[in-house]
């Protein structure tokens, strides 16, 4: 179990904690933060090199298809059935 210590309890602050519980599953080998403000984006790293970084890049590539297809899954599934009758 972790404890993060706040002033103000933040919209994210639950989320910190289940990813931190979450964490303690795993041999963690690395890990990439990146958060986005109003008006600066900020990223933190933790044990990673420069091949890391391209990998967690690609995790969250992966994450944006994922989302993409799930939001779009009707319109690939009409469009397959309309193909289907085609033929």
């Amino acid at each position: 179990m972790n404890i993060i210590a706040s002033t103000s309890k933040q919209p994210y602050t639950q989320f910190v904690e289940k990813m931190l519980n979450t964490l303690e599953q795993y041999n963690v080998k690395g890990i990439a933060v990146v958060v986005l403000a109003d008006e600066e984006n900020l990223s933190g790293y933790w044990n990673m090199n420069l091949y890391d970084k391209s990998r967690a890049k690609n995790e969250i590539e992966f994450d944006c298809i994922d989302e993409f297809i799930k939001t779009n899954i009707d319109r690939y599934i009409d469009h397959y059935n309309e193909s289907e009758c085609d033929e």
